[in-house]
């Protein structure tokens, strides 16, 4: 609708989203390994982008000191175009090393202020360090003279922390619990004495796959596989889980937990049982990844 028709607040509205947008167009082009997926989308006040659901895909798979995954650049892309279908204003990451990844999620807590609904997906490498789970960047080196797990690795409940806003719900959908050859590295550096800065002196115990987590309020964390566990990365094109994903991601009118009911009914099917997907609710409200399209009355 044009502002002339539409009165002074929309107008404002619309010129403020504009704004929003074109922010978010040079952060994404300036920076080189960032690659947006940008939707626009008509909304009820005109044709512009909305804020209000917004999204970050990450896909890790060229490591540089470990052998590059198959699929997480694959499951990356499907889940950005399905976000976008569904209407989402979706930031898609290949391949970040820590600095990229620290910037965008620093980028993200500002575009997220007016959202109503946050989402981040994540495929690649993660890792649990003393019950704490970490996002693995591409430039990881787990045999470093002297290792800083808070500048080498990125605290997964930091980036929940700035996803979160008092008005927000957030879901995290993370495909990182793949076998891990850079956690092996570490403990053998551990074992052989590396010396690492950590906050305490005390040996540290990493797991397998990733660590249950308690969420805030308002937050919704899925693992492609149960705590504790390794997920595969799959046959094909695309690991069990994110399949599982594009298939349902897509179901109009349908909450998140109806969906990851369904992508664990075809994980636990397509590995024989051997994944479980796993996930942890504190949502105080409904979580539609794609609603259906308001149509206009009749003149």
């Amino acid at each position: 609708m044009p502002d002339s028709e539409s009165g002074s607040g929309n107008g404002a509205r619309l010129g403020g989203q504009k704004a929003w947008w074109g922010e978010w167009r040079r952060v994404c082009e300036s920076t080189a390994r960032v690659r947006a997926l940008i939707a626009i989308f008509p909304i009820a006040f005109g044709c512009a982008a909305s804020p209000e659901q917004v999204a970050l895909v990450v896909g890790n798979a060229r490591y540089e000191y470990a052998t590059p995954l198959a699929n997480p650049e694959n499951d990356a892309r499907a889940i950005a175009a399905e976000l976008t279908e569904s209407g989402w204003a979706v930031a898609l990451a290949v391949d970040l090393p820590r600095d990229d990844l620290v910037a965008l999620v620093g980028k993200m807590e500002n575009w997220i202020q007016d959202a109503d609904r946050v989402l981040l997906y994540y495929a690649g490498h993660g890792m649990q360090i003393d019950g704490r789970n970490y996002l693995v960047p591409i430039d990881f080196d787990p045999n470093r003279a002297s290792l800083d797990l808070s500048r080498d690795l990125f605290q997964l409940s930091t980036v929940l922390s700035a996803l979160k806003t008092e008005q927000n719900q957030v879901v995290v959908l993370l495909d990182a619990c793949r076998n891990n050859p850079l956690a092996e590295q570490l403990q053998d550096s551990i074992t052989r004495g590396l010396r690492l800065k950590v906050e305490r002196k005390a040996p540290m115990h990493i797991g397998r796959g990733l660590a249950e987590m308690n969420t805030d309020s308002g937050t919704f964390i899925a693992f492609a596989t149960e705590p504790g566990s390794v997920a595969l990365d799959g046959r094909g094109r695309h690991s069990p889980f994110a399949q599982g994903l594009i298939r349902h991601l897509g179901t109009p009118e349908q909450d998140i937990g109806w969906i990851l009911k369904r992508v664990r009914s075809d994980v636990l099917r397509e590995t024989a049982g051997d994944q479980t997907p796993w996930d942890h609710s504190s949502l105080i409200d409904d979580f539609p990844i794609k609603q259906r399209k308001q149509t206009s009355p009749p003149p």
